[in-house]
């Protein structure tokens, strides 16, 4: 049982001894008026009674000082010294037979005071930094119903610093969360076709998926012309990786 755990069941404890033992009193003062001829012995049990009273008191004091103390020094325990960053790394991190694994740092703040425009260009900054590997913006409700946007960005740990200096400089936020978090990465490689990048991933079970870059097709016009143009990248990619 934990320090505050003990510190509620000795509270308890003391209550109920000091409630019996008033009742203990009461009763033998009461004797006194009606048995005159025991009074003195009568007196001599107040006399214990109220002794054995400040005894319970002096014992639960006694017994809350060191469950105070063991919480103290487990607390000084868990606070001898940071934990060094490859200590974090010695938990499993071992790879399936589809995927990879490794760490990332998950950095996450609110702001309800920019408009769409330093939104945009808060987020292409952040995204242009070495060591971040993603920014979204996501929009919600805060305090007093007003619309916030949430960033999430998620880097390298041994960029985190860095990042978080540079999303307390590119935005008005005034505080960073920040967590450390392992993930499960699908093995990809790149293929090119027809000029166009495409992702091709191993998912479980051996089945493969494409994805061709939006970017590579950008300059061709119409959405039609665009979503073409990616399917039979993808299409070939898929077929000339087998």
């Amino acid at each position: 049982m934990n320090a505050p755990g003990w510190r509620r069941l000795a509270g308890g404890a003391v209550v109920a001894l000091l409630v019996v033992a008033a009742f203990v009193i009461t009763a033998l003062r009461i004797a006194i008026a009606y048995l005159p001829g025991h009074a003195d012995r009568l007196r001599a049990w107040i006399d214990f009674a109220m002794a054995r009273r400040w005894w319970v008191i002096g014992a639960t004091a006694a017994a809350l000082g060191l469950a105070e103390g063991a919480h103290d020094a487990g607390e000084r325990e868990l606070r001898i010294g940071p934990v060094d960053q490859h200590q974090i790394e010695l938990v499993d991190t071992q790879a399936s037979d589809d995927t990879d694994a490794d760490f990332v740092t998950n950095l996450e703040f609110d702001v309800d005071d920019m408009t769409g425009e330093e939104l945009a260009l808060a987020g292409d900054r952040l995204r242009a930094l070495g060591g971040v590997l993603d920014v979204s913006i996501g929009t919600r409700f805060g305090k007093k119903g007003r619309p916030l946007s949430d960033f999430r960005v998620l880097a390298r740990p041994r960029d985190a610093t860095s990042v978080m200096h540079a999303c307390f400089t590119e935005t008005s936020t005034l505080g960073v969360r920040v967590r450390e978090e392992r993930r499960q990465v699908l093995r990809r490689r790149e293929v090119l076709a027809d000029a166009i990048s495409v992702k091709v991933a191993e998912r479980p079970g051996g089945a493969r998926t494409g994805k061709a870059a939006h970017d590579d097709v950008a300059a061709d016009a119409g959405l039609d012309a665009r979503r073409q143009a990616r399917a039979t990248a993808e299409s070939r990619a898929l077929g000339d990786d087998e």
